[in-house]
């Protein structure tokens, strides 16, 4: 589960969110009950989180030490997936593109965590992880996606 989507889940097992600046925006989203998970510190030290560390690099981190940031919070989410060896992995909300006026397929963020966000530097990321690890089954369940990397099927179909 990435970001606001914890209220549309509040049974996931996990929640993932990147930014400190969304934990204090949520208050630490005490009211979900699963693992919440962050690669911010100073995050993790304020709202009790489980924190993982992350850094740059090409795909998927193939190591706990330490996850690949992708620039988004859901690239870091699919790696910790990815760690965890789920399979198969079903994406769903990963845009990667506007929706009308909004940024996100749930809507906007509030305030200062409404930001532009970019989708081609995203959808690279993606794009590569995908090239390097073939043998995967990620299967992207988006309805209306950019991400062209993983295959695309119609949820009914996977569940």
């Amino acid at each position: 589960m990435v970001n606001d989507n914890y209220r549309l889940a509040p049974w996931a097992d996990l929640l993932y969110a990147a930014d400190e600046q969304w934990w204090k925006a949520h208050e630490g989203a005490t009211s979900f009950a699963g693992a919440r998970v962050t690669q911010d510190a100073g995050a993790a030290r304020q709202w009790r989180l489980t924190y993982i560390k992350s850094k740059r690099g090409q795909g998927f981190s193939t190591s706990w030490e330490f996850i690949h940031r992708g620039d988004n919070s859901g690239f870091q989410a699919l790696n910790i997936a990815v760690l965890a060896e789920c399979a198969p992995i079903v994406l769903l909300g990963f845009d990667m593109k506007m929706r009308g006026t909004q940024r996100h397929w749930f809507g906007d963020h509030p305030g200062a965590l409404n930001v532009r966000s970019p989708y081609h530097t995203f959808a690279a990321a993606f794009d590569e992880a995908a090239r390097r690890s073939p043998e995967l089954n990620i299967i992207n369940a988006t309805r209306d996606t950019a991400l062209e990397c993983f295959p695309k099927r119609d949820l009914r179909s996977v569940i």
